[in-house]
Parts: C-alpha cells; sequence; structure tokens
C-alpha cells in the first residue's frame, strides 16, 4: 500500500470484473459500474477454493477469451475420503509411509503425518495425492487407483495398533479411495494457465502486456 502511494497508483475495491477486452496495445477492463484502460493487465485472482476472499474464474474466462492454453482447475491439498470406517480412530495422529499406484506403477509417495477423521484421512502425509490423482481421472476411476499406508509401529499409540491389528513385520495396509474434499475445503487450485503458455516473466507468450501469476497458473505449493 506505501509503494503505491508513492507510486500515485490508486487501489479500487470491491470492483467486479464483467469483462476484458484488447483493441491495439490497449486493455479494456469492464466493471459492474465503471470501465477502465490500461496497457498492462496482472491476473491474481488466486484459486477458486477461497470464495470467502470472492475469488472467482475470471483467469480461467480470460485464458479462454483470448484463447490461451490451460488445463481445467482441480482441487488439490485436501483430504482423502476413504471407504473404509475409521470413525474409532478420530483425531488420532500418526506416522505413515503413504504410497499410491496405479496399474502396478507408483504415483505418489511420501512419508509425514497423518490424521484420521471418520472416513478421511487428512494432514500433510496425504495432502498431494490429489494433485497426482485428478490428471489421470478422465481414464481411470479411483477404485482403480491402490492406496497403500505403512504405519511406524514404534510411534503409534495401543488404539491403533489394535485397530488394524499391526507389528513389526505386518504393518502395512491398503486402503480404497472414495474422493475428495470439496472445492469450499480445499487448500489450494491446481491448474490453469499452463506455464509454457508464459515468458519467464509470466507475460502471455500469445497477448503482450497480459500477465497471469500466482494460482492463476498450473502451480501450486
Amino acid at each position: 500500500v506505501k509503494e503505491s502511494r508513492e507510486n500515485n497508483s490508486q487501489i479500487l475495491f470491491e470492483q467486479w470484473v464483467i469483462d476484458i477486452n484488447k483493441k491495439d496495445d490497449t486493455f479494456f477492463v469492464k466493471t459492474k459500474t465503471d470501465e477502465y484502460i490500461s496497457k498492462n493487465i496482472v491476473i491474481a485472482s488466486g484459486g477458486i477454493n477461497f470464495p470467502q476472499i470472492w475469488a472467482t474464474w475470471i483467469a480461467w474466462d480470460i485464458a479462454k477469451k483470448f484463447w490461451i492454453e490451460y488445463v481445467d482447475p482441480y482441487p488439490c491439498l485436501s483430504w482423502v475420503e476413504i471407504q473404509e470406517d475409521v470413525s474409532t480412530l478420530t483425531w488420532n495422529a500418526v506416522e505413515v509411509e503413504v504410497k499410491v499406484s496405479l496399474l502396478k506403477k507408483v504415483l505418489f509417495e511420501n512419508k509425514w503425518s497423518m490424521l484420521f477423521t471418520h472416513r478421511w484421512f487428512s494432514w500433510p502425509a496425504v495432502f498431494d495425492i490429489g494433485l497426482f490423482v485428478w490428471r489421470e481421472l478422465t481414464n481411470y476411476r479411483l477404485k482403480d487407483y491402490k492406496l497403500l499406508v505403512k504405519f511406524d509401529v514404534e510411534k503409534l499409540n495401543e488404539k491403533t495398533i489394535k485397530f488394524f491389528w499391526l507389528s513389526e513385520q505386518d504393518c502395512e495396509r491398503k486402503f480404497s479411495m472414495t474422493g475428495f474434499r470439496p472445492w469450499e475445503l480445499a487448500k489450494a487450485t491446481w491448474w490453469w494457465i499452463k506455464l509454457s503458455q508464459l515468458d519467464n516473466n509470466l507475460q502471455s507468450k500469445k497477448i503482450s502486456w497480459l500477465y497471469f501469476v500466482g494460482e492463476a497458473c498450473d502451480i501450486t505449493g
């Protein structure tokens, strides 16, 4: 804010953008109440998983309008729903090694902490699973994936050990994924504008002076 004031920039709030057009080297930004003219446009709209901060699909809409290549977005960094009932372990945290495979090929592997919540797995060990699963869901179903969890028995409480009948020699269990948390409960949005469509300054290679940054791009983390 301080730098904006020093540069004589004006910050406008509650400006709902309806449309963006470009003629020659000038952009025309239309909102519900006004129209603005600019040489540069920076799309920093964030991910749509945070509707409470008025996040919208505008990055996706602008990409379509200017024929910029994109990939349909997916919710990511979210809890994993499983078929098995682990409700008696709700709020139990464990140290695990997680693997997700498809057709005997390991797509995801992580070693971290995990939390049981009814029919959900949560926490860092599983948050990234969606990043590796969503891209294949057009050709496969969730039940085609195998979710293998290896427990660190030395760090488990007796309740968890008895629930799964675990031992040092038998500490792996398979689970069936049935879904992920919806958009409003995901922690990030993954896949929008392909980075291959942007230069090193995140400017569109197709539309000069149009920039996409943050979760408007196909990156997360």
